[in-house]
């Protein structure tokens, strides 16, 4: 930090460098945080010296990365989202912002999404909740949708893209996915674990589905005329309530997840 022209100071529990317009703080518990107007650039700047590292969990190889977005959501849809990224890509996505999308606002995700689509190849499932509410009344399991849905992610990608490797965050037992995969992807390595998101593969796919899932309940709010917020809460049982009493009780499974509980709180406090 010293050759970059760093001003280094101590601090509790670590030290302080101030370059330019940002601020590196590291702290002996092995922590680093990087702050300020030029943070990314410095940041892939050390990263391309090898002075740090990232919390992604390096990978050797092409791969393909899948992730959904929806799920717990009771308005709007399920999403599952696959992107095909290289090592060589890892920089410029690490510039970009890319991280857990559930750790970046709403309006940070539609910016970094449009950014992120230029750059690497993609697939987007999108189950409506009409769609949703069918397939989850043939298979009785939401993990059998979300497999459903990762494996046309991926056989959507391999149809463009020779890849050998797979990783997803995992849902469920992980034959799931395994078996939903059509003969392009039987031959791939799929690797499924839990905080997937600590992959950069799975954290791109993340922040493009959760900017789709965005999109598509804004839609939906446009439509009917009712704000329809996100996950489940007093807001949500609220906006079902006024919804039911504008367009009846069917209305709902054109725009949420009927299965579950929120529903029969909606039908009790609509009454």
């Amino acid at each position: 930090m010293l050759k970059l022209g760093a001003e280094i100071k101590e601090i509790p529990y670590g030290f302080q460098a101030r370059h330019g317009d940002s601020v590196i703080s590291w702290f002996s518990s092995g922590k680093l945080t990087i702050q300020g107007k030029d943070a990314a650039d410095l940041a892939e700047e050390l990263y391309l010296m090898g002075l740090i590292k990232t919390g992604w969990r390096e990978k050797s190889e092409p791969r393909i990365g899948i992730d959904e977005s929806g799920k717990g959501d009771y308005f709007g849809p399920l999403v599952v989202a696959g992107v095909v990224i290289s090592p060589e890509q890892e920089p410029q996505l690490i510039r970009l912002g890319i991280r857990d999308s559930k750790s970046i606002s709403d309006d940070a995700i539609k910016k970094i999404s449009e950014e992120l689509i230029k750059i690497v190849p993609y697939s987007k499932v999108v189950i409506g909740p009409k769609r949703y509410n069918e397939l989850h009344r043939e298979m009785k399991n939401v993990n059998h949708i979300l497999a459903w849905a990762h494996s046309r992610a991926i056989e959507n990608l391999l149809e463009k893209h020779s890849v050998k490797l797979a990783v997803a965050d995992q849902f469920g037992d992980e034959s799931l996915i395994l078996n939903a995969l059509m003969q392009k992807g039987k031959g791939i390595k799929l690797v499924q674990r839990h905080r997937g998101e600590e992959d950069l593969a799975v954290a791109c796919a993340s922040v493009i589905a959760r900017a789709e899932f965005l999109y598509r309940l804004e839609q939906l709010s446009q439509e009917f005329g009712i704000a329809f917020p996100k996950g489940v809460s007093e807001q949500v049982i609220e906006a079902g309530k006024k919804l039911v009493r504008k367009a009846g009780a069917d209305s709902l499974q054109n725009v949420a997840k009927t299965h579950f509980k929120t529903t029969a709180l909606i039908m009790g406090l609509s009454k």
